[in-house]
């Protein structure tokens, strides 16, 4: 998150603060009264920080769209990040300090997991969800594929399940 409002009011009051008014003491009053309004910042940012967002403007008008197209009334189908696949992490030799890549149990492949937990371009980003007992026909797979393909971003991947 850019920090629009992380404010140092300590450091603003002392720069406001005329010259000729510049005393240690006068200082230090004027830090003392601006603390209360530090100390609720620094709360409003740490409230600012904890929110998860789990969909952007990006998600909604796509889920929208998908459910506009192939589930108007109920509008069932939802979007959702995938999980990623905590079995395949990086683990450092103290030693040597140098990564070993461990394979997923399921799968031989291995992965680089990076500071965010994101896997590298095999995992699939999101998974388009349909409910239970819904299935496409070839042409519709094709329009859903479409209709993903021109407004998601391209680097990307998707996987369509029914749950």
């Amino acid at each position: 998150m850019k920090r629009y409002y992380n404010t140092n009011y300590s450091l603003l009051v002392t720069l406001l603060l005329p010259i000729m008014l510049r005393k240690n003491i006068t200082t230090i009053l004027l830090r003392s009264l601006v603390r209360p309004l530090e100390l609720i910042s620094d709360s409003f940012v740490r409230y600012i920080d904890s929110l998860v967002v789990s969909a952007n403007s990006q998600v909604c008008y796509m889920e929208a769209m998908i459910n506009d197209e192939f589930d108007f009334i109920e509008r069932r189908i939802k979007i959702r990040t995938t999980d990623v696949d905590l079995d395949a992490l990086i683990t450092w030799k103290k030693t040597t300090t140098k990564r070993i890549l461990i394979p997923s149990h399921n799968t031989d492949q291995r992965f680089l997991l990076n500071a965010k937990g994101q896997i590298g371009a095999n995992e699939k980003d999101f998974e388009i969800v349909f409910p239970s007992g819904y299935t496409l026909s070839e042409s519709e797979m094709i329009k859903l594929k479409q209709i993903v393909n021109r407004h998601k971003l391209s680097t990307k991947k998707y996987i369509v399940v029914n749950e």
